[in-house]
């Protein structure tokens, strides 16, 4: 999923037009706050955005985004018409893998497109490798994965409720980081070590149910663009 953040309608209309010919899914904003919102609760595996927007700078914009560990690692395309070193130098340090100078031409745009997504981190294993190395049909595959997802519910639950001992969210994790690995789900088990898991994790229980109910949102387009709610189980409804 890209981010498109751009005020200027002409400029949002051309690009919409290529991300669609493309066929890439994208969402789009038109100020930082919206940005922002989108951003804290859509996976975003992309950025593409102006320098200047009606509230905020660029820059500023992902400050604030990038404050959140588990979006650090997004790559961002800049779109500027002009741009000094102390910027350049600045947005680099945030994660800019890429500058486009405005106005840019189609075909320029869709390669740094392409170049960028290159270096997007890779939410999901392919599906195929999965059924090969377990030995899953498709019906099997697609029922991990509901049961996945089902385990990131009862690990939100776990993190919701009050007086949840660590050991016990712990566990949960623990669990959810074996059954990512099995069904594949690279960015989960990320996701599990930046906020709680790894050892230098700083075991904040908001980020992680930030971050988790993102992975959510990610587990739902999978789910559904597969047709696989025939195999949902139950407890996975929540």
């Amino acid at each position: 999923m890209i981010l498109l953040i751009e005020d200027d309608l002409v400029t949002l209309h051309i690009t919409t037009a290529l991300l669609t010919r493309m066929r890439l899914p994208y969402l789009k904003a038109q100020t930082g706050a919206e940005a922002l919102e989108h951003l804290w609760t859509s996976p975003i595996d992309l950025i593409i955005a102006d320098l200047r927007l009606p509230d905020m700078s660029g820059l500023d914009l992902l400050d604030q985004a990038f404050a959140k560990r588990h979006l650090k690692d997004i790559p961002v395309i800049f779109c500027t018409a002009a741009s000094d070193q102390e910027t350049v130098e600045r947005a680099l340090r945030l994660g800019a893998v890429d500058f486009v100078k405005k106005p840019a031409s189609t075909d320029n745009m869709a390669a740094r497109i392409d170049r960028a997504l290159a270096r997007v981190p890779q939410r999901w294993e392919p599906a195929r490798d999965v059924m090969k190395r377990s030995g899953l049909d498709v019906r099997a595959y697609y029922s991990l994965l509901a049961s996945l997802r089902a385990g990131i519910v009862d690990l939100l639950g776990l993190l919701d409720a009050e007086g949840t001992a660590d050991e016990a969210v712990t566990a949960a994790a623990e669990t959810v980081r074996s059954g990512a690995g099995q069904a594949g789900a690279i960015r989960t088990s990320q996701v599990l070590d930046v906020a709680w898991l790894g050892p230098d994790a700083p075991r904040d229980r908001a980020m992680m149910a930030e971050a988790l109910a993102l992975e959510l949102k990610a587990f739902d387009v999978v789910l559904q663009s597969r047709n696989a709610r025939p195999y949902l189980p139950a407890t996975a409804t929540a």
